[in-house]
């Protein structure tokens, strides 16, 4: 245990991945309230920008676990990295 007075260790690298991981997710947070608008644009429906969120949401839900099963056979290192390089240009690659 820790003296009271005594911080816990905070690793740089944890640290990082948080923040990588936080700038991930927001942005892909902050995509689903400009739906609406692009919607409007492009003359989509309501029922296609609902789709878009719920299939987002659910690929997400069947996904994770065998995603996490990968990540404790392969190497995280690459994972960690691959993913973000991966959800990048999924979301710069189009526009």
């Amino acid at each position: 245990m820790h003296e009271p007075d005594e911080q816990p260790h905070r690793s740089e690298k944890f640290m990082l991945l948080c923040y990588a991981t936080f700038l991930v997710m927001a942005g892909q947070g902050a995509v689903g309230p400009a739906l609406p608008f692009y919607a409007v644009k492009f003359g989509a429906s309501a029922t296609v920008v609902e789709l878009t969120l719920t299939i987002f949401a659910f690929a997400r839900l069947v996904l994770n676990i065998p995603a996490g099963l990968l990540a404790d056979h392969l190497e995280r290192k690459a994972l960690l990295v691959g993913d973000p390089a991966i959800t990048a240009i999924g979301m710069f690659g189009p526009g």
